[in-house]
């Protein structure tokens, strides 16, 4: 037998007489750079992966479990949907996975998870948007009045999951964006349970840190992305997770050395594997003797000097001269979503305290890019409703600042349609406190008022108000009373179509509670590096967000009828206006007047007006006195 971390002793994969053929049977393209890895596959060796010492790439095993979930949903699901994937579902199904590596005798080293967005990488970051934007417009299209069906056989069914061969996943069911919540739902999973002491957030990217730990202590990286093999990792050796299967009950696959791959391909040193990349990149219709050709002479690189180096520094260490996670930023990220870390480390004073170093190109004002949720495209973005409690959590940082670094504003990125620099938003400073105060009474009326409720069904009717509030401060019926007729009239029906109203109204309790965990994870971390002593105010709400569910708790589509039903039965809405002050408008229970309908009506002043006075402070929206 092998001792772990021992060097493999892989057999040559089946060779092609066509290097670029693609052996993969799955159906969801790798991340990274397009081509490379099918072009490499021939020069991949395989062998077993038991007592092999592996780094994890957190993301791309989160995608990875999704794709597998999808995968064995493919013969009864109908779209995207009704797969009826949770949360709660996807976390289980990653511990089974590393479960079962340590069952076949693989030692997970680390797992890693970006807690950084360099500012280069925001064009990518809101192309993607714009991409998922066009999807969930398409799939509008497909399906404009009704996008899914609750009562699918999917959405009771739990398959048995494959967890060792290729994900096939029809394109039916990879028509929208993963779940929203997909990486921090795996990531909180695997800080719950018995992998937490090997599962970082770091003060980058998660291939950066795979690369140098691969370097430093050598071994095996487990990832989804063809850029790993492009880094620099010494003589250590990287395996995609669609690759591995489980042959005579051990765990095989292909295994990619990049070193010996580059020697082996005549590449020249000290560029290697790079210089075949930047002449994929080049021209990626290229044939490989073509590209195999300029590679050799380093033709693109002496002719493309400075977009070389651009494309070298992407695969450039920025992790300092240590090379890897020094442990500093475990006290200040582990607690947090990777998109939280992003914003939290885009300030000077815990971009120190992390151990993180930016790379220039740093804006004053911070980014933060929100999930996708599964609105309806339509209808104003789901994430508006709860903007404000989004607003006190980014300014709470405020207090752990110093003044020279306090934060006034931050541009924020949800679903977008064209290339955008983002909407900015204006962060309270000193009001800090009393926005929090405000926030405390609005929730103790809530509860005063809705005594008994447990935690899951709180939140739920806090998002209520917050959608009957932002419905009111801008002249708009709220979705509300529309979706509860809905819901009454598909009760007696066996196959119960949900519409693009009901998706809407549960996306915008999504970001209400996402909005919320914002909060409960700012108001965590502020808590513990303030050098002065927090507000009372502060104190009270974050006592009081103790109770919020951890997102393997958050509401699910299979849920929204239940959800609607709980809300009607327990005379919610009516309770919110009562909460909020705000007249039971009388709606009819119809669908929504198109735009220029809406248009019409508020030219011949009819029911629509054209919005409310809204106020300059941007926390009005939770006052309930």
């Amino acid at each position: 037998m092998l001792r772990p971390g021992a060097t493999l002793n892989p057999q040559p994969s089946t060779r092609l007489h066509n290097p670029t053929i693609c052996l993969c049977k799955c159906t969801i393209a790798a991340m990274g750079i397009p081509r490379l890895t099918k072009i490499l596959r021939p020069y991949a060796l395989s062998g077993p992966l038991e007592y092999q010492v592996v780094v994890i790439d957190g993301p791309a095993l989160s995608f990875h479990i999704y794709h597998l979930c999808l995968s064995s949903r493919r013969e009864i699901a109908r779209n995207q949907l009704e797969t009826g994937i949770t949360h709660k579902e996807l976390g289980d199904v990653a511990i089974q996975f590393l479960d079962s590596l340590r069952d076949h005798r693989v030692f997970v080293r680390e797992i890693y998870f970006d807690g950084w967005l360099p500012p280069s990488k925001y064009d990518t970051r809101s192309e993607r948007l714009i991409r998922q934007t066009k999807q969930l417009k398409s799939y509008h299209a497909g399906f404009p009045i009704t996008p899914c069906c609750s009562s699918s056989p999917s959405l009771s069914h739990r398959a048995l999951h494959n967890l060792f061969a290729s994900p096939f996943v029809p394109e039916r069911l990879a028509k929208l964006p993963p779940v929203p919540f997909l990486v921090p739902a795996i990531l909180e999973s695997l800080l719950g349970s018995e992998y937490s002491n090997v599962t970082k957030v770091v003060p980058g990217e998660a291939d950066e840190y795979c690369a140098a730990s691969l370097k430093e202590k050598g071994g095996i990286a487990l990832t989804g992305d063809s850029d790993l093999l492009v880094h620099d990792i010494g003589k250590a050796s990287i395996v995609f997770f669609k690759d591995i299967e489980k042959d005579s009950g051990a765990l095989k696959c292909p295994v990619y050395c990049p070193a010996d791959i580059a020697a082996r391909l005549e590449l020249p040193a000290p560029n290697g594997l790079l210089s075949f990349a930047f002449e994929l990149k080049v021209d990626v219709h290229a044939s490989f003797p073509e590209l195999l050709i300029r590679a050799r002479t380093s033709e693109s690189i002496k002719n493309r000097s400075e977009e070389f180096e651009g494309f070298r520094k992407e695969y450039a260490y920025r992790l300092g001269q240590s090379g890897s996670d020094d442990g500093r930023s475990s006290k200040i990220l582990q607690s947090l979503d990777p998109r939280v870390s992003e914003y939290v480390l885009q300030t000077p004073l815990f971009a120190e305290l992390a151990g993180h170093t930016p790379n220039g190109g740093m804006s004053s004002t911070p980014h933060i890019f929100l999930p996708f949720l599964f609105g309806s495209p339509i209808r104003t973005s789901p994430w508006e409703m709860s903007q404000t409690v989004r607003q006190l959590a980014y300014g709470l940082l405020n207090l752990a600042l110093p003044q020279e670094q306090v934060v006034s504003s931050v541009y924020e990125y949800r679903r977008q349609e064209t290339k955008s620099n983002g909407r900015e938003l204006q962060l309270p400073v000193d009001s800090v406190p009393a926005a929090c105060q405000t926030l405390l009474t609005f929730l103790q009326k809530v509860s005063s008022k809705l005594p008994g409720l447990p935690d899951s069904q709180f939140w739920i009717a806090v998002s209520v108000c917050e959608e009957i509030e932002w419905s009111y401060q801008h002249s708009k019926p709220a979705l509300g009373p529309l979706v509860r007729h809905q819901e009454i009239l598909l009760e007696d029906k066996t196959h119960k179509n949900l519409s693009w109203d009901i998706l809407q109204f549960f996306a915008q309790i999504q970001s209400t509670h996402y909005s919320f965990r914002i909060l409960k994870l700012m108001i965590a971390l502020v808590a513990t590096r303030s050098d002065n002593p927090l507000p009372q105010p502060v104190l009270q709400l974050k006592k009081k967000l103790d109770s919020f569910p951890l997102l393997a708790d958050f509401p699910e589509i299979d849920q929204a009828l239940p959800i609607i039903k709980m809300i009607r039965d327990k005379d919610i809405g009516r309770v919110a206006h009562e909460i909020l002050g705000i007249e039971v408008p009388q709606i009819p229970a119809t669908p929504q007047v198109s735009r220029r309908e809406a248009k019409r009506k508020r030219k011949a002043g009819g029911d629509l007006s054209k919005g409310g006075n809204r106020s300059n402070n941007p926390f009005a929206l939770l006052d309930a006195d």
